[in-house]
């Protein structure tokens, strides 16, 4: 279980599994070792120290796989150190509106679950049509 990161994702149209694929490659790089794997599927994260989570914000709302897993493990995840990202409706890079009302979504989304301290959260930008 040293070094474990499960780096799970929820995705509309397959543009939150492509960049779950970067962040998975880019961790492996320092040396981790990351399991990716769609969050619909994780049955356990008992194997993990960590875990990232990524899903699409859509029509206001993150993906229901996200909010789905963060209800299911959540007495496993209270061990872990957890990180997540939202691909945001973001269109324009430079409309800092844009990006705030993206991160304001996101924050909406995980205020339902107080209990959830991630060591890092934030939107990236995406678009939920591709």
């Amino acid at each position: 279980m040293a070094d474990s990161v499960l780096m799970g994702y929820a995705t509309r149209y397959g543009s939150t599994h492509e960049v779950a694929e970067k962040v998975a490659a880019t961790l492996r790089e320092s040396g981790l070792w990351v399991d990716v794997q769609l969050l619909r599927d994780v049955r356990s994260v008992a194997n993990y120290t960590a875990v990232v989570l990524g899903a699409p914000l859509f029509m206001f709302h993150w993906h229901k796989d996200a909010l789905g897993f963060l209800s299911r493990h959540r007495s496993a995840l209270l061990d872990r150190k957890v990180a997540v990202f939202a691909l945001g409706p973001v269109h324009e890079p430079h409309d800092e509106q844009e990006w705030t009302d993206s991160r304001a979504q996101l924050d909406k989304e995980l205020a339902k679950f107080p209990w959830l301290e991630p060591v890092a959260h934030g939107v990236l930008a995406g678009s939920t049509t591709r």
